[in-house]
């Protein structure tokens, strides 16, 4: 599991394409230790939920597609609803 350190709204926006993996880059004690895929469904977001508002639905899926999104190593799994 991974902790969304920056850009929960890209990993919902994600979601909500369809999107089935995002590129991260993943965190330890402050430094990168590296760049992949992962399923969305290993993310987990410190929100327990976001607003749909304009920077939410300002996202269109080829930016999505191509977001690197910064996340830490982390335990249990949860992830926001977009609620509206």
């Amino acid at each position: 599991m991974y902790c969304i350190v920056d850009a929960v709204r890209r990993a919902v926006a994600a979601r909500e394409f369809g999107i089935e993996t995002i590129r991260v880059r993943v965190f330890h004690e402050g430094r990168t230790v590296e760049i992949r895929r992962v399923p969305l469904t290993e993310l987990m977001s410190p929100k327990s939920e976001i607003r749909r508002d304009r920077r939410f639905m300002r996202f269109q899926r080829p930016d999505v597609e191509d977001e690197t999104i910064d996340v830490e190593r982390h335990m249990p799994f949860r992830y926001p609803d977009a609620t509206r």
